[in-house]
């Protein structure tokens, strides 16, 4: 995941991400693609809104942001990747506890000072509850097979895929859902 910005704004012109949410606040809020966005700023005290603009998916949003009409987006890095290249949108940050591979240059949230706000994307394979546990073993060691393959690294090459052991896939699921629970709480997110 990465953290990008719309380079045609005046907003941006500062530079860092903490010169980023100073120049916010004293502009007003920022469009954001995602409410995470916009309640994670929150979250994190900068004292600086964003207005969730809600978009059907990447593909709008992408568009949105292309277009002028988003500040700030996060995307998979390799959906943003050909508009990284010619200088589109502007990458700030990537919201994963490490740097991405692919971005070695682009600093972490932690490292521009928002300790606390990493978070990478994942997807994983499910089974009905009481799958037996052979059963669910014998698909996972098929998948990590597929993944681990020549022919699928070249296809999804940048893509940093991990395979993991069913138990590990539980512990990440059950992380995370803490972690966004976390933040709707902090956040006072209501349904909606």
């Amino acid at each position: 995941m990465l953290q990008t910005i719309n380079p045609n704004k005046a907003l941006w012109e500062k530079g860092d991400f903490t010169r980023i949410a100073d120049t916010m606040r004293e502009s007003g809020a920022a469009l954001v693609d995602r409410i995470g966005i916009s309640k994670g700023l929150k979250v994190l005290d900068l004292g600086c809104g964003a207005v969730h603009v809600p978009y059907p998916g990447i593909a709008q949003s992408t568009t949105a942001m292309l277009g002028g009409h988003l500040d700030l987006m996060i995307d998979a890095v390799f959906t943003a990747a050909p508009h990284l290249k010619d200088g589109k949108i502007r990458p700030i940050a990537v919201p994963m506890p490490t740097r991405d591979p692919l971005l070695p240059d682009i600093p972490t949230f932690e490292e521009v000072g928002f300790g606390g706000f990493g978070h990478t994307s994942w997807t994983a394979m499910f089974v009905p509850a009481g799958t037996p546990k052979p059963i669910v073993d014998t698909l996972n060691a098929a998948i990590v097979k597929i993944v681990q393959s020549p022919e699928f690294k070249k296809r999804f090459d940048g893509l940093n895929i991990v395979t993991s052991t069913p138990e590990a896939a539980q512990k990440w699921i059950s992380d995370d859902f803490y972690y966004w629970g976390d933040i709707v709480k902090r956040a006072n997110v209501k349904a909606e």
